[in-house]
């Protein structure tokens, strides 16, 4: 194939790139914004890669009220860890076992305390982690 030939096809690739934007827009140079919109990856085409959410909500809870989940959900964490060592040690072969025993019971506490499943809670704190929420 000529260079010549790859230069045109490219060109193509980036015309059609343009009308379907064009397209999924509506004809407006910028794209509407919802709660679940996405964004195409160039570097893998046809993957479409989610961004994160425009509104202050997400899971019908404010960012303010995830926090508040977020730490509780680590204070939850951090008394499995305190009564674990309590009561085996932390050099204890066991301590692991009873350590996250008693974090499930206590983060299954904290979802019904705040009406959430255990999912909710758990992207929850992933959120508070990935966004550097304060530990306190």
């Amino acid at each position: 194939m000529s260079m010549q030939f790859l230069m045109v096809a490219g060109g193509a690739a980036a015309a059609v790139i343009v009308v379907l934007l064009l397209v999924a827009t509506g004809g407006n140079s910028k794209p509407k914004r919802s709660h679940e919109q996405a964004a195409v990856d160039l570097k893998q085409p046809g993957r479409v890669v989610p961004r994160s959410p425009i509104k202050s909500s997400a899971n019908g809870l404010d960012v303010e009220r995830r926090k508040t989940i977020y730490r509780s959900a680590l204070a939850a964490s951090k008394r499995s860890i305190d009564e674990a060592e309590d009561a085996v040690g932390v050099t204890d072969p066991k301590f692991v076992d009873i350590q996250r025993q008693l974090e499930q019971k206590y983060l299954k506490g904290v979802a019904r305390e705040f009406d959430v499943s255990l999912q909710v809670l758990t992207d929850i704190e992933q959120e508070g982690k990935s966004s550097n929420w304060p530990l306190t």
